[in-house]
């Protein structure tokens, strides 16, 4: 078994592109909202726990409208972001951890295959709590799928990343010899 990536770009629709942004919007936001509370509580010497995002949610209901495992994902980039902090300052490299901006010119967020909840048939792609959203299926996406990130860059066009597991094809074996002259 392998992981293999189909990228291509989304065509959605006035409402979808909607409930997109407001996905990033909140995945942005709770990213940042973890980050302050970590930071915070590292200035006060507080080694308690942090919130998670369903503590999050009830605190701001808006993250309802999204995704939740989007919202899952984003904590679990900030604990992989706050690991590779620290192996650089063990390493003595300069680091610091940053806000995700508004105007950064990429964003992106990742939402993971559970229950079979993301599926393809024809052209569209079904996401939870988007629906079918219509991309342009440049060639065919083989085996399971395991997550998607979609990504909307500085033009306003929005791509979408299949992560795959595929089958590792066997080549078949030839009797043939070849000959190579290095002279």
């Amino acid at each position: 078994m392998t992981l293999k990536a189909f990228k291509f770009r989304l065509v959605p629709n006035k409402q979808q592109q909607i409930l997109l942004t407001k996905n990033l919007g909140c995945c942005r936001f709770l990213y940042n909202q973890m980050l302050n509370e970590r930071q915070e509580k590292h200035k006060n010497s507080d080694i308690s726990n942090t919130k998670t995002e369903k503590q999050y949610k009830e605190e701001f209901k808006f993250l309802r409208e999204v995704e939740s495992s989007s919202l899952q994902q984003t904590r679990i980039d900030l604990t992989q972001a706050y690991k590779n902090f620290f192996r650089k300052i063990k390493q003595k490299q300069k680091v610091s951890l940053k806000f995700k901006s508004r105007r950064n010119p990429k964003q992106s967020i990742r939402i993971v295959n559970n229950n079979s909840n993301i599926r393809v048939e024809n052209n569209y792609i079904k996401l939870p709590k988007i629906r079918f959203i219509k991309f342009k299926k440049s060639r065919e996406i083989t085996g399971k799928i395991k997550s998607v990130t979609i990504t909307k860059n500085i033009l306003n066009r929005y791509y979408i990343s299949v992560l795959c597991e595929t089958e590792i094809e066997k080549l078949p074996e030839l009797d043939t010899k070849i000959g190579i002259n290095l002279g």
